[in-house]
Parts: structure tokens; C-alpha cells; sequence
């Protein structure tokens, strides 16, 4: 079950695929996102939106989208957060900074990871 997308949602999703994928691999996700993990698509596009907007090599702006772009709705950042294979459990139930806290744990995640590819899109177009 995934989130109610409507069927102009769903064609442009499958438009941005491959762009999509290419996010997913500048930002070391060990799983590419599939043709209907919607969520992954929608974060990984947001991030790759906002990182093409970046005029200089600045890292705060890199914290900044970072922040912006980890999805605020529960089930979509869980959602993008297991289909972008990012899960450990480690961080689950570790020694981690949010370790009990699951959605601490998966917004935090989710955050590094889209640090990590605007860090990476910086240095490969500034």
C-alpha cells in the first residue's frame, strides 16, 4: 500500500526515474528506488530540485536542503526511508544518537543521506 497519489503524480514519477536513480547512487543508497516506490522517487527528485538551484560552494546550503527536503509526513519518510534501503539495526536499537526512537532514526538517516548527495552534487558540478 502506498501513499494515494493521483495518476499525473504516478506519470511523472515514472518520468524521473532515472534521474531518480542517479540520486540515489550519487548519495550511496544501497538499494535504487523501483518503478512504483513513490516516496523514494518524490524525496530523491525534491533533493535533486533544490541541490540544481545551488549557485555557490557553500556547505550551509547543503545543511539547509538537507533539512527541508527529509519528508515531514510519518509514513512517507518511513516509507522512502525502507525503499532507499537505508535501514541498520544498529541505528534501530544501538548505541546511536536516536537508537529506541525510530523516527528520529529514520529522519536522521534520510537528512545524512541528502546531506551526503548535495555534498556529492557540489563537488561534481562546482
Amino acid at each position: 500500500m502506498s501513499f494515494r497519489y493521483s495518476e499525473r503524480e504516478i506519470e511523472f514519477f515514472d518520468s524521473m526515474l532515472i534521474t531518480g536513480r542517479r540520486v540515489a547512487r550519487m548519495g550511496d543508497a544501497p538499494i535504487e528506488p523501483d518503478k512504483t516506490d513513490y516516496e523514494a522517487i518524490e524525496f530523491l527528485i525534491g533533493l535533486e530540485s533544490a541541490a540544481s538551484d545551488i549557485t555557490r560552494d557553500d556547505y550551509d546550503v547543503a545543511y539547509d536542503i538537507a533539512d527541508n527536503e527529509v519528508p515531514y509526513n510519518d509514513y512517507k519518510a518511513a516509507m522512502a526511508y525502507a525503499q532507499l534501503g537505508l535501514y541498520n539495526y544498529e541505528d534501530m536499537v544501538g548505541d546511536s544518537t536516536y537508537a529506541g526512537d525510530q523516527m528520529k532514526t529514520i529522519r536522521y538517516t534520510l537528512y545524512s543521506f541528502g546531506y551526503n548527495y548535495v555534498t556529492a552534487y557540489m563537488e561534481e558540478s562546482m
